[in-house]
C-alpha cells in the first residue's frame, strides 16, 4: 500500500481501536485515524470531512444494530469496509456483507506481535498488515 493510504478504524469501544491503531502503525506506513462511535449515527463516515481509503469497523455486542444502520445509510461512493467482530456467527457475517464489507474476521484482537516483528523496517513490513492476529 502506498504511504499515503488512509485507514479509518471505527468502533463503539475506544480502547480496542486505539490498540489496533498502534499495532498497525508499528508494522506499516499507513495513515491511521480512529473514530469512536457514540450515540447518534452508527455510520463511521457520518460527518467526516475526508474520505479514507479503507474503513475497519470493530463490532461489539451491538454490532447487529450498527450494521443494520449502515445498511440503511448506504451510498454509492464508499471506501472498502473490513469488519472485525468478536462473534463469528453467520448472521453477523451476512449482515456485514450486505452492509458492504469486503471482508469479515472474527475473534478477539490480540497483540500477536513480538518485539522482533515490530522492529522490522516499515517498508518491508507493509506487506504484513494482515499479521495482526485474531484468535
Amino acid at each position: 500500500m502506498p504511504l499515503d493510504t488512509h485507514v479509518l478504524l471505527a468502533s463503539r469501544s475506544a480502547k480496542p481501536i486505539k490498540k489496533l491503531a498502534k499495532q498497525i502503525e508499528e508494522i506499516a506506513d499507513l495513515k491511521v485515524s480512529t473514530r469512536h462511535i457514540v450515540n447518534g449515527h452508527a455510520d463511521p463516515l457520518y460527518g467526516l470531512d475526508y474520505q479514507p481509503d479503507v474503513v475497519v469497523l470493530l463490532l461489539n455486542d451491538r454490532g447487529h444494530v450498527d450494521l443494520e444502520a449502515m445498511l440503511e445509510e448506504q451510498s454509492g461512493n464508499r471506501p472498502p469496509l473490513i469488519v472485525l467482530a468478536e462473534d463469528g456467527d453467520s448472521g453477523t457475517m451476512r449482515l456485514a456483507m450486505q452492509a458492504g464489507a469486503r471482508d469479515f474476521l472474527h475473534g478477539p484482537i490480540t497483540p500477536g506481535m513480538s518485539s522482533s516483528r515490530s522492529s522490522r523496517s516499515r517498508s518491508s513490513s507493509r506487506k504484513n498488515l494482515t499479521s495482526i492476529s485474531m484468535s
